[in-house]
């Protein structure tokens, strides 16, 4: 996988689980169109920067691309709670402006792509 715009954190996110977090994450690796490559990752320079700087409820939120597979992006997501996801984060202006685009760009349901994560 190879990094983005904004680049993922790994080890230098400053944001830490804590003892009363519940953690709910995500994996959701989707197929695009290709024309609509570059307008959606220019989407999630401003998506992930916003998530990670305005969403107190996010403690990850990376994008990546795939090394010969120009029609996959890769998000790992993690929240303090299953609720800062669906009740805030997809709520907010930036994220309705990204699933409509999305709902263009993939191929396919979105649903099929997302895998949540119940253990580590």
């Amino acid at each position: 996988m190879n990094d983005t715009d904004p680049a993922p954190l790994h080890k230098a996110n400053p944001r830490h689980v804590q003892p009363e977090d519940e953690v709910f994450s995500i994996f959701f690796i989707f197929k695009i169109k290709e024309e609509y490559r570059a307008r959606l990752l220019q989407q999630f320079t401003t998506h992930v920067a916003k998530t990670r700087s305005e969403e107190p409820g996010n403690l990850v939120f990376d994008l990546y691309t795939i090394d010969g597979q120009d029609d996959t992006l890769v998000i790992y997501e993690h929240w303090r709670t299953e609720s800062d996801l669906w009740d805030i984060h997809f709520q907010q202006p930036y994220a309705i402006e990204t699933g409509k685009l999305l709902e263009q760009a993939m191929v396919g349901d979105m649903k099929q792509y997302l895998n949540i994560v119940s253990e580590f």
